[in-house]
Order: structure tokens, then sequence, then C-alpha cells
């Protein structure tokens, strides 16, 4: 493994069980001052140190770390799905770079609002689903087309107003009846939404790290009314 293969002194194994948190949690796609910052902060080292010691690592393992655990924590059911709620936050937060807020544990509320500042005050609401094959039963859309959308028509955000973009649902995996239980829920609705896998969202990122379309497209991307796959995100 990379532990092993990177020699240690004592200070630079602290460091480097510090990055291993980090990465497990969220999705690292370079070394960058925050990251820095964050790990000289929580350990007393010189961010110079902290920096010589990470750049050690090679940087196509440090997403492999998230997003092996992101996938199983999609599949693990009710045991999992807080862990999957924060870890699906992460990825807009870390990889998409939106403002995000985790309100899974808020009565009434969906999992996820991620927020657009930068083109118009929008925002989307995100629920996910940490099943293997998820089939949007009749209660969770009674409760997206009738509680979480009227609810969050507006949503005030940092003294802001936010007018509600779309919705979407995130899942380890989706049943074959999916599409006729999306479609049902779309026409229950004029907001509209979208479902993707958590495989998909890792990939859609990864292509928004490499190509950096703006978020004027992220917004109809989500607003697709369909599952989205990264190979028809251009």
């Amino acid at each position: 493994s990379i532990r092993r293969q990177l020699s240690c002194s004592p200070n630079e194994r602290k460091l480097l069980e510090q990055f291993y948190i980090r990465a497990s949690n969220e999705p690292i796609f370079s070394m960058d001052l925050d990251l820095i910052n964050r790990i000289s902060a929580l350990t007393g080292a010189s961010t110079n140190m902290v920096k010589n010691t990470l750049e050690r690592l090679p940087l196509e393992t440090q997403a492999n770390q998230f997003y092996q655990s992101y996938l199983q924590l999609s599949v693990g059911g009710n045991t999992t799905a807080e862990d999957f709620e924060r870890k699906t936050r992460a990825l807009y937060t870390e990889g998409f770079k939106i403002n995000a807020s985790w309100v899974g544990r808020m009565p009434r509320h969906p999992d996820i609002i991620i927020f657009f500042d930068v083109e118009g005050d929008r925002h989307g609401i995100i629920d996910t689903k940490a099943y293997s094959e998820y089939p949007l039963p009749l209660d969770h859309k009674n409760k997206m087309a009738y509680t979480y959308i009227p609810n969050f028509s507006s949503y005030v955000y940092n003294g802001k107003t936010y007018l509600l973009a779309f919705f979407g649902y995130v899942a380890g995996g989706f049943s074959s009846t999916i599409f006729n239980s999306f479609n049902e829920l779309i026409s229950m609705t004029e907001i509209p939404g979208h479902i993707i896998s958590a495989q998909n969202l890792l990939q859609v990122v990864v292509k928004y790290r490499h190509r950096h379309f703006d978020f004027n497209q992220l917004v109809q991307i989500f607003s697709s009314n369909k599952e989205i796959f990264p190979y028809e995100v251009v």
C-alpha cells in the first residue's frame, strides 16, 4: 500500500494520518492551500512540512480513497445513510465547488440543499438513498412533491433569498421500475428534477473538474427530468 511505500518519521506519520482521515471523508483533487492549512492547524506542523510530506503521495490515489468509501456507503441501507448524505454533500462542495448544506437531521427537510450564487440566486434540493435498487416509492414521491418542493420553493441563505430550480435523488442504484416512478413524480410537480447513481455522480464530478463547464450548465443538467449519465454530460 501507499502507506507502506512511504518511509516516515513520527511527525510525518501524523500528517499522513490526518490526510487519510480527510481523504476518506471528502474528495481531494489537489494539495491546495486550504487542505495544507487545515492539516497544519490540526497537527501544529508548519505549512511547508505539510506541503512537502503530502506532495510525496501519488495524486491519482487521493480521490480513490474517498470514492471507495463513498460507493460502499451508497448501498449500506439505514446503517450508512447519514454518512452517505454527508459525503454526497462533500462531493458538491469539494467536487463542484458549490455551497451546500447538509440538513438531513431536520424534520420535513430534504438531505442536502445546494446553492448557485454566481448566476442568479437559485438552489436545488437533494435526497440521498443508500440502496442498490432504490424504487422511489409512493410515500417518497408524495414527500418530495407535497412537502419538500412547496416548503423550499424559496429559501433564505446567508441573507439572500434563493428560488428552487430543481430537485434530485442520489442513490447507490435504482430498481427496474424507477423510470415509471420518476416520471410519475415529474407529473406531480412543476419543478424539474433528476436521478443519478453514486457511481455516475462521481464520474460527472471528475468530468466537471476537467472541463469546468459553468453553473448554468450544471443547473441544466440537474433539471433534465431524467437519469444523468456521464457520457451525456458535455
